[in-house]
């Protein structure tokens, strides 16, 4: 984890609140927001944030341990015609055409399928790549990414300690290690994100004359590390069977005061169900931190 994003990670916490068999609400779910404050830490602070949700079949939330897999990953790489990662270092040698396919931040080996589920054994410090699904991208370089957002260990630690290696289907159906073989990443990786990783999706803005822009946390900071101020989070499963309820956000961050200041600030979020399913988006009121501050 780069030494910016620590300090912008966030943590979820459930407020359980109770549901009714009778409540019918359609598929698509539905936020509103109830509340915001702010809890000044004698060295981390807490940003809260309060909505209530409305969903149909209740597939609100994510299991953490299980949803590793697509789509439910973090990241697409880009592979070029001999399944090697294309990385910023790299680039240069890279033979098109380009694919796209999913690597999965968890340590373990896909050894076959089963009934469209994957068999995986636990490994060390090796990140899959599942090269058996990648997709076709683009024939030309230079529509790989190499400026924000879509690069990640930008300072070389994202992935310390850890290798890539993409896995093919082999003869009987096997998942085994692609020929292009196991690579260290040392300099930045190009990568798709996949914004439904997250199921909770938030931006902070500031109020400009009449207007609201985005706070800009890389011109803040003096930093181009991408991920700096991404406070997007997964909320937890809220409930198999949960219809309706509350939810309680917390981001805990030393860097809200220096980003908000005095200034007047919003934020405004909206949440995925499993099924991907996008809710409403929805805005809190304007606030000024100090205003909030418990």
């Amino acid at each position: 984890m780069n030494r910016l994003l620590k300090y912008v990670l966030p943590i979820m916490i459930i407020a359980l609140t109770s549901c009714f068999d009778k409540d019918i609400f359609p598929d698509t779910p539905k936020i509103a927001f109830e509340d915001i404050v702010f809890y000044d830490g004698a060295t981390t602070d807490s940003l809260i944030l309060t909505f209530s949700f409305e969903d149909g079949n209740g597939d609100i939330g994510m299991i953490e341990s299980q949803d590793v897999l697509p789509p439910f990953n973090e990241y697409d790489v880009y592979l070029d015609s001999r399944d090697s990662v294309i990385t910023e270092a790299n680039i240069n040698e890279a033979v098109p055409p380009i694919y796209t396919a999913p690597l999965i931040t968890e340590n373990f080996i896909p050894i076959g399928i089963s009934n469209n589920t994957l068999i995986v054994e636990s490994s060390q410090g090796d990140y899959p790549i599942l090269a058996f699904g990648k997709e076709l991208f683009s024939e030309n370089l230079n529509d790989v990414p190499l400026v924000c957002p879509g690069l990640t260990n930008q300072d070389g630690t994202f992935l310390s300690n850890t290798t890539l290696t993409p896995y093919v289907v082999g003869e009987g159906g096997n998942i085994v290690p692609s020929d292009a073989g196991t690579q260290r990443i040392s300099s930045a990786l190009p990568v798709h994100r996949i914004e439904t990783y997250f199921n909770f999706i938030i931006e902070f803005q500031k109020k400009v004359g009449s207007d609201y822009v985005p706070l800009n946390y890389q011109q803040i900071f003096g930093t181009d590390i991408c991920d700096i101020g991404v406070f997007n989070g997964r909320i937890p499963q809220y409930d198999p069977e949960g219809k309706s309820g509350i939810f309680t956000y917390s981001i805990q961050s030393a860097v809200l005061r220096l980003a908000f200041l005095d200034d007047v600030i919003r934020a405004k979020f909206y949440i995925y169900d499993r099924e991907g399913n996008k809710s409403n988006e929805v805005t809190t009121q304007d606030f000024v931190l100090k205003d909030i501050t418990q």
